[in-house]
């Protein structure tokens, strides 16, 4: 039952013979009822559900019927069973609800096979949500997610379908192949869900699987009534032998008690002094061992105490000689390192020697350096002394070519002034004085 009125998910064992439900008013035991007998017939012509007092009598109105029983949203009805054959089958109803005045239900019937002993039928109608709630699969979502798990889902169309389906896998013990068939099936099972007395039920019983037969239902009534008679006259004849028989071996039994007595209390007696003269020996026996048993203890807790003892001394003895090794593995290490240190000096040593050496060629090299800088700074001081004489002369030459090319040009021009091609320097002293 999935979402009905007082159960939103639970599950019923049904036993193989009888199952009873009680409880007090409002427990759920009528909706239980409804949602196992809309499983079974989904015809919801015939689906009206009375209410009922707590004697079990009906009261004058109805209630909503299957809509009332129901919670809004899908609701399921489903059962499970056992084949013949050993095959796991579900089968069962979908219901929702049709808010109108009518208080309509959508009714529709299915059945899930090549069901796998891991899947569960809660597992399967509802959707676990991420904050672990569940939520209630809709027909199609159904249908998806048994196929998605390999499960075979069967829809039907019709009610006769639906029944053919049940008489096949053996749920039903005859077909109901109309709605008179149905309505017989109906009686049987209404007259337990409103408390109806076992010759009601029988009633209902004969009316289903008996047809409308005066002389059939007539002679199966006389060879009830024969299998009866039949019965206790075989009850009587075996309780009689089984008096005799009682009897019989009653008297065989004293017989053998009373001829038999003396001798078991003579060898029970013999027997019994046999075990207490072996039981004295073996208590005996028992504390000569408990007396040695309890030497040896005392022996072996001494020698306990001396291997504790020696324990004791040995461990302080590992303590010291481990301190002692790590002493002398410490002063192993110290030497190990001190040899490498000493060759290191030496090494430094030697590379000193080298350095000093080689500092005392660059020394040398460095006077000589220093030397032949001095020297080649006073040739560079004597070398500029004479280009800033040579610079002066170079200086007055270039004077004095000026002078003479001035001298040319008012030469050449004082020629033509005066119109004497051949005159000279010293001709024109001369005419000037």
């Amino acid at each position: 039952m999935v979402n009905w009125n007082g159960f939103f998910a639970r599950t019923f064992e049904l036993d193989t013979l009888v199952t009873t439900l009680s409880g007090g008013n409002g427990a759920g035991k009528s909706t239980t009822m409804a949602a196992f007998i809309a499983a079974l017939i989904p015809d919801l012509s015939l689906l009206h559900f009375r209410n009922t007092t707590e004697a079990g009598s009906q009261s004058g109105s109805r209630d909503k019927g299957l809509y009332g029983k129901l919670q809004r949203g899908h609701c399921y009805s489903m059962i499970e069973v056992d084949t013949s054959q050993g095959e796991r089958v579900w089968f069962g109803v979908h219901l929702e609800q049709v808010a109108n005045r009518d208080n309509k239900v959508n009714l529709t019937s299915f059945s899930v096979q090549g069901i796998k002993p891991e899947h569960t039928p809660t597992a399967l109608l509802l959707h676990r949500l991420d904050d672990g709630r569940g939520q209630v699969r809709s027909l199609g979502e159904l249908k998806a997610a048994a196929q998605q798990d390999g499960l075979r889902f069967t829809r039907f169309s019709t009610v006769s379908e639906y029944h053919n389906f049940l008489f096949d896998t053996g749920v039903t013990p005859r077909k109901l192949k109309d709605q008179r068939d149905r309505v017989k099936f109906y009686r049987l099972i209404e007259a337990s869900l409103y408390g109806g007395i076992s010759s009601t039920i029988s009633r209902s019983l004969k009316d289903y699987l008996l047809p409308e037969n005066a002389g059939i239902r007539k002679a199966f009534n006389d060879m009830e009534a024969a299998i009866f008679e039949n019965r206790r006259t075989l009850e009587a004849i075996r309780e009689t032998q089984r008096q005799r028989d009682q009897f019989r071996q009653l008297i065989t039994e004293t017989t053998h008690y009373v001829a038999a007595d003396y001798v078991r209390n003579s060898a029970e007696k013999k027997r019994l002094s046999e075990q207490a003269l072996a039981a004295r020996k073996a208590l005996a026996e028992e504390r000569r061992i408990l007396a040695e048993e309890k030497n040896r203890l005392i022996y072996l807790a001494d020698e306990l105490e001396h291997l504790g003892a020696r324990e004791r001394m040995l461990g302080e003895e590992l303590d010291i000689a481990s301190e002692h090794l790590a002493r002398v593995l410490n002063g192993v290490k110290l030497n190990e390192k001190i040899t490498g240190y000493q060759q290191e000096l030496d090494e430094l040593e030697a590379k000193l020697a080298i350095q000093e050496e080689t500092l005392a060629e660059l020394q040398d090299e460095h006077a000589e350096a220093t030397a032949t800088k001095v020297a080649a700074e006073e040739e560079v001081d004597s070398l500029k002394s004479q280009l800033a004489d040579y610079q002066q002369a170079l200086d007055t030459q270039q004077t004095r070519a000026i002078q003479y090319r001035q001298a040319r040009q008012a030469l050449g021009e004082a020629k033509v002034r005066c119109g004497l091609p051949e005159l000279s320097p010293e001709q024109a002293k001369a005419q000037e004085q």
